[in-house]
């Protein structure tokens, strides 16, 4: 028993080839951006001093690297694989930067 959907096997094919197309677009641009973003960065290493934070250090340089505060800010907690915003005099982090 075949159950018919309103459209011929023609019509079904090109749906799925259309979908098939837009998949592999979108994925396609998502992965160049991506590639585009970190080939964009290099790092500028940061000693932590007495009263620096996350947020303070992300609004130091947040122009250089092209980013809002909170974008910066994020990526240094991620860059560095901190799982919290608490960090102490001495340590050393990477910010990135635009090159």
């Amino acid at each position: 028993m075949m159950i018919r959907l309103g459209m011929t096997r023609g019509q079904a094919l090109l749906l799925v080839l259309v979908m098939a197309l837009v998949y592999i677009g979108v994925i396609s641009l998502f992965a160049t951006g991506e590639a585009k973003a970190e080939q964009a960065l290099s790092y500028h290493e940061v000693t932590v001093q007495r009263g620096d934070t996350i947020w303070h250090l992300a609004s130091r340089y947040h122009e250089k690297a092209g980013m809002s505060v909170s974008e910066l800010a994020d990526a240094i907690m991620e860059h560095n694989e901190l799982s919290g915003a608490l960090i102490y005099p001495g340590k050393n982090l990477r910010i990135p930067v635009e090159s």
